[in-house]
């Protein structure tokens, strides 16, 4: 599985390779991210790093529902507690917008899931989340023309957390946007 976190600093991405500077990912690696690969992937070789725990995220919950497909997650910032999104938010969803629309990707069809941290209650959590997924379905389709009918936004509340926290605990690597290729 390769699993690409486009996120602040405090992130990295390692591919088998040296880790490079997140200002350095870009719609090449969204795009390899996302496209279906012959065989299996070394989970241990591949995937992201946080450099403040140093663990593979490939072996988190978060990564379970990826591990049969290819996928992206992105560190998409939202206004705290809603579904609008940030400067930095539009940012990382026209890289990946470039992505989709590529040659390889253009015909794929896409799970966007909505994730949160631990803080506020499971009930809200689902709900903001599902906002969330809703609101990037949405401006991939009003920015980039993506079919609908190749997205599927589904809210994940806590549940497959990238970076385990107690409850009521913010994380901001906890709060993101994963997709899968449905195809792949």
């Amino acid at each position: 599985m390769r699993l690409v976190i486009l996120a602040s600093a405090a992130i990295l991405l390692a591919a088998g390779t040296p880790a490079i500077a997140q200002n350095a990912v870009d719609t090449d690696s969204i795009v390899k991210s996302l496209t279906p690969h012959a065989g299996a992937v070394d989970a241990n070789t591949r995937g992201i790093k946080h450099m403040s725990t140093g663990t593979n995220a490939a072996g988190t919950a978060a990564s379970a529902a990826a591990s049969a497909q290819p996928s992206a997650s992105l560190l998409v910032l939202f206004a705290s507690g809603s579904a609008d999104l940030s400067d930095n938010g539009r940012a990382q969803l026209d890289k990946l917008g470039a992505a989709l629309k590529t040659p390889g990707l253009s015909k794929s069809h896409f799970r966007i899931e909505g994730h949160t941290d631990t803080t506020g209650d499971d009930q809200t959590n689902l709900a903001l989340s599902e906002r969330r997924a809703n609101a990037v379905v949405a401006y991939l389709v009003s920015q980039f023309g993506i079919d609908p009918a190749q997205l599927v936004a589904v809210g994940m509340g806590k549940q497959g957390l990238a970076v385990e926290t107690p409850d009521q605990t913010a994380e901001p690597r906890n709060r993101r946007v994963v997709v899968i290729n449905l195809d792949g």
